[in-house]
């Protein structure tokens, strides 16, 4: 059983420093040997592919933030439930910049390994459906 304060140590890092802070280069630190990063119907199995990722989303909502509401831990696995804001100022995919304020929503899984380090993730988003609806404004 990892202890409490590693839990909340590594949520921390990772919603605060490296979604928040925009400070990928801290993936290195907190991802374990191995991991897997599950957005279906993506699974990224690299660094590289996590950090382009977040790097897509940064240039495209250049303030976004998450605010975690919730979060349970039992044993390896947290589960956290969050939100997240931000400004569309930059391209996202094919869609050009609207300018416009946008929120979504998501829940997740992370299983730890006995350091503390995320080994697995499960995110459930819906960043897609929040893209359409700036796609039709």
């Amino acid at each position: 059983m990892i202890p409490g304060p590693q839990v909340r140590a590594t949520l921390d890092l990772f919603f605060q420093e490296i979604c928040n802070g925009q400070r990928l280069d801290l993936l290195d630190e907190v991802m374990a040997p191995g991991f897997a990063f599950r957005i279906p119907p993506d699974r990224l199995d690299s660094l590289e592919a996590v950090k382009d990722g977040f790097r897509r989303l940064f240039n495209a909502f250049p303030d976004l933030r998450f605010t975690v509401l919730e979060s349970v831990a039992a044993g390896g696995e947290v589960l956290v439930r969050w939100r997240a804001r931000g400004t569309h100022l930059g391209p996202y995919g094919s869609l050009l910049p609207t300018g416009r304020p946008f929120s979504y929503a998501g829940v997740g899984v992370l299983i730890l390994d006995p350091s503390g380090r995320i080994k697995e993730t499960w995110m459930e988003t819906n960043l897609r459906a929040m893209v359409e609806k700036l796609r039709r404004m």
